[in-house]
């Protein structure tokens, strides 16, 4: 009788839906932890990005965790720093307000990025992801 029914169970549907999101965010904080200078940063973080704000605060204080060792180390390249900055601003104004996480290795991370990039042939490449992280 339930599988001649047209429509999905909405619980059901909702269940999957967050578990789905779940792995895909635990695959986006594997890739993180575990290759930080991966082609699929970007893409990753534009990902995290845009999602965030779906995500629950313990995924969220793990990417806070993630993200500011990485800055703070320097792990990243330019433009992958610029994105993880981003990254965290968002995060930041949406489901990490709860949070009390320490705002200041992203912005010391963002100036001096900005002092870099004076120095690079190719910083034209890079300013579209310098304002997007100064107007968060």
């Amino acid at each position: 009788m339930e599988e001649s029914s047209a429509s999905a169970d909405p619980f059901l549907k909702h269940a999957r839906q967050t578990e789905s999101l779940r792995e895909l965010f635990l695959m986006y904080l594997r890739l993180l932890k575990q290759a930080p200078k991966s082609d699929l940063l970007s893409p990753v973080l534009k990902g995290i990005a845009k999602y965030v704000h779906l995500i629950n605060l313990d995924l969220v204080q793990s990417l806070s965790q993630i993200l500011t060792q990485h800055i703070k180390a320097g792990i990243f390249g330019i433009e992958s720093s610029l994105r993880a900055i981003h990254t965290m601003m968002v995060t930041l104004q949406g489901p990490g307000k709860e949070l009390q996480v320490d705002e200041s290795a992203f912005v010391v991370g963002l100036y001096q990025l900005i002092h870099q990039l004076q120095f690079e042939s190719d910083r034209d490449e890079h300013t579209l992801s310098l304002v997007e992280c100064i107007e968060t």
